[in-house]
């Protein structure tokens, strides 16, 4: 009885958690660290040199050219973008990737805080070198 209360209690507790966590991400008051967001890319993307998965290894992003990560195969709309990433860019796809390359395969809505564009941007900056 005693050990059904509390794990009641602790689910209740789980949800109330999470509930309020999205509320507060959608704060401005609320900043997450480059490196927690970039738990969402980490489905698809690595920041080590040559893991490829769904995405390209982001290793060197900042800097160098699209579609030039060694041994990922990237869809044709990609292959025929001829620019170097560099935050500005980043921050632009991050906030609409559909908008920037109409038709890709990337499953990735965006991400509409500034805010939390620029901590990634930063972290990736840092974490991919």
């Amino acid at each position: 009885m005693i050990a059904s209360t509390m794990t009641r209690r602790r689910a209740r507790a789980f949800a109330l958690a999470a509930a309020l966590g999205g509320a507060f991400a959608t704060s401005p008051a609320f900043a997450q660290s480059g490196e927690e967001l970039f738990k969402e890319c980490s489905s698809c993307h690595s920041v080590k040199v040559g893991e490829n998965d769904v995405g390209p290894s982001l290793h060197g992003l900042v800097g160098r050219q699209i579609a030039t990560a060694e041994g990922f195969r990237y869809s044709n709309i990609f292959k025929a973008q001829k620019f170097v990433w560099t935050e500005d860019l980043l921050d632009r796809f991050l906030a609409d990737p559909q908008a920037m390359f109409r038709g890709s395969k990337m499953p990735y809505a965006g991400m509409p805080d500034a805010a939390q564009r620029a901590a990634l941007i930063g972290w990736l900056k840092e974490a991919t070198k």
